[in-house]
């Protein structure tokens, strides 16, 4: 895969957001102190996209620069939440469950996610609940970004939905979106979601085989892999010691070392 490929600069971004918004979470996390250092400085007077009450998000959200729509949502995270308009909500979760471009439903959920009100969690839950199949490879971040902003939510149930995502009969479909449901699970003290994140770590691996089955194949699965060992790790109060680049002895070792840490 090209690094430089507008969908790896999508999904390299996911990571960053997701790390931003996971600070938020129950997970034990130690956060970066020079995180966004290099952000912009967003203006607290832009009236065009936040105000005290029902603030709308700025008119051309679309289209405006990235770094102008992340200072926007910098700006949105510093102040307390807020409830979005009737009409904000109708089309940021329409934008979010219908736009064909990746990038236009990111920005939806971060939106929402920005709003960090009930009424904005239960449009991003229920696009997680729809479990719809994912058209192509990295078309699943916005959905990953609703998941890490779950994991903060106050909405009631909020527990027992995300555990319904990521384990049981009807996980989502799609392994990234599983991952963090599994997280955001675990956040809200759900314990039986290491389960699901000790079978995504022991994926391709012999131990894996034995323990869970055949049930999804290894390939492209690293960050899959590697968000589930760091959970556990985080939950455990250990060092992580699993590399998703590690050979497969490796990294059997890791998830023993992990599974015997769990509290």
């Amino acid at each position: 895969m090209n690094p430089c490929s507008p969908s790896s600069r999508l999904h390299i971004g996911v990571g960053l957001v997701v790390v931003l918004l996971a600070t938020a979470c129950g997970a034990p996390r130690t956060a970066s102190s020079d995180q966004g250092s290099e952000a912009p400085t967003p203006s607290l007077n832009d009236s065009s996209f936040a105000t005290p009450t029902a603030w709308w998000p700025a008119r051309d959200w679309r289209k405006e620069p990235r770094a102008v729509f992340e200072s926007h949502i910098l700006t949105q995270q510093s102040l307390p939440s807020s409830e979005l308009s009737t009409e904000a909500r109708q089309e940021l979760g329409t934008a979010l469950r219908d736009d064909p471009d990746a990038e236009i439903q990111m920005r939806a959920a971060l939106l929402l996610a920005a709003s960090r009100t009930d009424t904005a969690d239960a449009l991003l839950l229920g696009a997680l609940e729809a479990r719809d199949e994912i058209p192509s490879r990295h078309a699943d971040a916005a959905l990953v970004v609703a998941a890490a902003r779950l994991g903060a939510s106050s909405l009631p149930g909020i527990d027992e939905a995300l555990l319904s995502l990521a384990t049981g009969a009807s996980p989502h479909p799609d392994l990234e979106i599983q991952t963090e449901c599994a997280r955001a699970a675990l956040a809200h003290g759900k314990r039986e979601a290491t389960l699901p994140l000790l079978a995504i770590a022991r994926l391709g691996t012999p131990l894996g085989i034995e323990r869970d089955g055949s049930w999804h194949t290894p390939e492209l699965t690293t960050w899959s892999r590697t968000r589930a060992a760091e959970t556990l790790a985080e939950f455990a109060g250990i060092p992580c010691p699993y590399r998703g680049d590690a050979s497969i002895a490796a990294r059997e070792q890791a998830c023993l070392a992990l599974e015997a840490a769990l509290p």
